[in-house]
């Protein structure tokens, strides 16, 4: 099974491997010109290298974007959730992505759009929910009823039921 990214052509261990090999020809004294032709990358990808190099920062890294959210500022954001939106200065009791959105931004001090933060929510294990909506008039009583004596009633007297 492949588990490289579609857009990776070597494992990140290849890769890193490479940059290493290219920090020995820096050491020498080669050029990122040189190096950018002998392994066939782009001059900015060789300057990169190079820039790692004088950093001492060769190794591989995670793959993507780092991550906005430190692991304890990720308990607060459940934490934030878990409370209700009213706490929050909000005149129902619903959480948006908006909504949470803006009180990341003003409690953790992290902005994030909308739907980066249903990733991150997702991945706290938190999931879409939509509210079930009733009608103010609503009668359980008289829907228990219908659904338990008339419906029935009315089954027996022939009418197909859809």
């Amino acid at each position: 099974m492949n588990t490289l990214h579609p857009n990776r052509a070597l494992p990140p261990q290849e890769l890193e491997a490479r940059r290493k090999t290219a920090a020995r020809y820096f050491k020498q004294g080669k050029t990122r010109y040189w190096v950018s032709r002998h392994f066939q990358v782009s001059r900015p990808a060789a300057s990169q290298w190079y820039a790692r190099w004088k950093d001492g920062t060769l190794a591989s890294r995670k793959p993507g974007k780092k991550e906005k959210l430190a692991s304890d500022q990720k308990k607060k954001l459940a934490g934030i959730i878990l409370n209700n939106p009213t706490d929050y200065g909000y005149s129902t009791q619903l959480w948006t992505l908006e909504r949470i959105t803006a009180v990341v931004k003003k409690k953790l001090k992290v902005a994030y759009k909308p739907r980066s933060l249903a990733h991150m929510l997702h991945s706290l294990g938190f999931s879409y929910q939509k509210p079930e909506q009733r009608a103010k008039e609503r009668n359980e009583t008289k829907i228990k009823t219908w659904m338990t004596k008339t419906w029935p009633a009315l089954l027996k007297k022939g009418l197909p039921a859809h």
